[in-house]
């Protein structure tokens, strides 16, 4: 008792409990009571208690010895209590960190498969309570029971994909860690339970993703690429082959420099390059390239940069159209619109010079007038080395002849020889220019040459002429109008059309100079018939008219 409580024997022997250890009474425990009890009733008490004054934990048996006598032993516990507040605590420590797991925990007997714990989330995902739970096995919890008792049968560590049941009837795919230890003689199993729906799902989401992806990929119509920044591709569409005319993806993957290869002007790749660097991306970049046959195409693209950790560019992606034919087609309108242009210039011109021919033609009293405003006409809307004009008069025809330079009588030949084939009519064949022949329609040549100072040499040869007809209201031939060169170079199809409306301008006057003729000449006969003497009217030629 000395060596228990410290205590020293002769000083406490006829003394008082209270007076020995006067803090029993501040203690929370009725010590004084408890042991009253025992004397009262004779029945003995056993208990463990910790004594606040010695500050040790014993335990204790009083038994009644006599009338108002009791008898106390006590043992100390004090180790064996510290002992089991440490065992306490670390139960407890466990207990939480197993109630808090993530996972559903269960432990499970291995050779019963009886689960004989089981934590909070298991009793969340798996629909059951906890008494449920421990009258189950853990094969009762998989849709794939023979290969859950397998597992477990060979202390399988890891499931990386097992598909449970829930108490619901739902089938929900799991993944389960395990290990294996022996507890009061047997082998039990803890198991660690995830559920892995949202991962599957998400699994299953990329798969499809990636599956969407490629086959965007390989059936996409433009080029889909990535390279690196000196100029070797990566990747690459089929599109993008096709595109350059190549078998295959795997052979533009051959390709060393990009920009020497494909590239028509390989400085265009060195601005895209800038521009990557400045903006990390360019839009509808078009440039001319290269196939592989050779055949320059026009492309419109889209590159962006992907830069590593350090910030630097490591690669370039994108997309290619080949725009070829739209760029052919814009081509063509442009050129449409520009000859559409020229031919509205070309028209408000043709209009212009008619309106002006039109006025001038109108101010003519006779055909040499007529001729000449025509010719100076001409001169002043197109380059030309001669002008003639065959017009019917009376019987015979008149030629009008106007040349930059002196004819040779063999041009003049060739300018009636043109206009006979044209016309159909019986015109003189070469020979001297000297009038009427025997069987032949007469020809009188007029000629006008302008102010031939400072020009040398004559026209020896017209390398092209083109004949139009000057017709009457009726229709009928009236005369002729042929233009001459000497190049060889045919006359261009405006030119040709600006000359049909000059003829039809000159046919308006010739007719009008007719009728002033006719006038004239009814004039002249009424005068003639008037006079009181004989009056003869001859023409140039001696031919009596009246």
């Amino acid at each position: 008792f000395e060596r228990m409580t410290g205590l020293d024997r002769e000083e406490i022997l006829g003394r008082r409990v209270t007076e020995v250890l006067p803090e029993i009474l501040e203690d929370q425990f009725d010590w004084i009571a408890t042991y009253s009890r025992v004397v009262d009733t004779g029945e003995p008490t056993r208990f463990e208690r910790m004594f606040e004054p010695l500050g040790r934990w014993y335990q204790i048996a009083a038994f009644r010895t006599g009338p108002d006598q009791f008898a106390v032993t006590a043992q100390d516990i004090t180790d064996r209590k510290k002992a089991e507040e440490e065992l306490f605590q670390s139960a407890e420590k466990y207990r939480r960190l197993f109630e808090m797991e993530s996972d559903a925990v269960f432990l499970i007997d291995k050779d019963s498969k009886r689960i004989i714990e089981a934590n909070r989330r298991a009793v969340d995902l798996y629909g059951y309570s906890r008494e449920e739970l421990l009258g189950l096995r853990n094969i009762d919890l998989s849709a794939q029971p023979e290969q859950t008792g397998q597992a477990v049968d060979t202390e399988l560590k890891r499931v990386a994909l097992r598909y449970h049941r829930k108490k619901d009837g739902t089938v929900f795919p799991v993944e389960i860690t395990g290990s294996y230890f022996e507890h009061h003689g047997r082998t039990v199993h803890i198991a660690a339970v995830r559920d892995i729906t949202d991962r599957i799902r998400a699994e299953e989401e990329l798969r499809r993703s990636e599956l969407e992806h490629r086959l965007l990929f390989e059936n996409a119509p433009v080029g889909i690429f990535k390279s690196t920044p000196e100029g070797r591709f990566l990747s690459a569409n089929p599109a993008l082959a096709a595109i350059y005319g190549y078998g295959s993806p795997e052979d533009l993957l051959e390709i060393e420099d990009i920009a020497s290869e494909l590239y028509h002007n390989p400085f265009d790749r060195e601005r895209i390059k800038r521009l990557l660097q400045e903006r990390g991306e360019v839009r509808g970049f078009e440039s001319r390239q290269r196939r592989k046959d050779g055949k320059i195409i026009w492309i419109s693209s889209y590159y962006r940069a992907a830069r590593d950790a350090e910030g630097r560019v490591s690669l370039w992606e994108g997309f290619i159209s080949d725009i070829t034919a739209s760029k052919e087609a814009e081509l063509r309108l442009r050129e449409l619109t520009q000859d559409l242009e020229e031919q509205v210039k070309r028209r408000t011109y043709r209009v212009d010079v008619l309106s002006g021919l039109a006025l001038k033609l109108s101010t003519a009293m006779n055909f040499d007038e007529l001729f000449e405003l025509l010719t100076a006409h001409l001169d002043a809307v197109m380059p030309l080395d001669v002008a003639a004009s065959l017009i019917r008069s009376g019987q015979g025809w008149r030629l009008y002849v106007q040349s930059k330079r002196p004819l040779e009588e063999k041009v003049l030949w060739q300018i009636v020889a043109d206009l006979k084939q044209v016309s159909g009519q019986d015109l003189p064949d070469a020979g001297p220019m000297d009038g009427p022949r025997d069987g032949q329609r007469e020809i009188e040549l007029v000629r006008h040459f302008p102010d031939q100072s400072g020009t040398e040499g004559t026209i020896d040869n017209l390398g092209s002429s083109f004949v139009v007809t000057i017709e009457d209201a009726s229709g009928a031939d009236v005369g002729f109008l042929l233009v001459g060169a000497a190049q060889e170079e045919a006359f261009a199809p405006a030119q040709r059309e600006l000359l049909h409306s000059m003829a039809e301008q000159l046919s308006t006057s010739t007719q009008r100079i007719r009728a002033l003729i006719r006038e004239e000449r009814a004039r002249m006969a009424g005068l003639v018939e008037a006079l009181p003497v004989g009056v003869a009217l001859l023409s140039t030629g001696l031919i009596l008219l009246q």
